[in-house]
């Protein structure tokens, strides 16, 4: 999943750090926060320092990172995980 615009980051254009908070109880990894991260991740190789910088000046920052932890120590998510990065 590249990004084809090349002056444009995915959190410009789809806000994808709004998918990272989870409201589902039973299933607080779901296939919204993995696409969000695929987004991240994107934009980070894109531009590391200005998408560090967005992402940081976002308020829910703390949530953002405890979901990015609760996938990375998922074990059903962790395998998918590392075939797609």
């Amino acid at each position: 999943m590249a990004n084809v615009d090349s002056n444009k980051f995915y959190f410009d254009r789809k806000n994808y750090f709004l998918r990272f908070i989870s409201n589902e109880k039973d299933n607080p990894i779901n296939k919204s926060i993995r696409h969000a991260l695929e987004y991240f991740v994107d934009d980070l190789r894109h531009d590391r320092d200005k998408t560090i910088q967005r992402f940081l000046s976002e308020q829910t920052a703390n949530d953002i990172f405890r979901s990015i932890a609760q996938l990375l120590l998922s074990n059903e998510d962790r395998y998918e995980f590392i075939i797609l990065y």
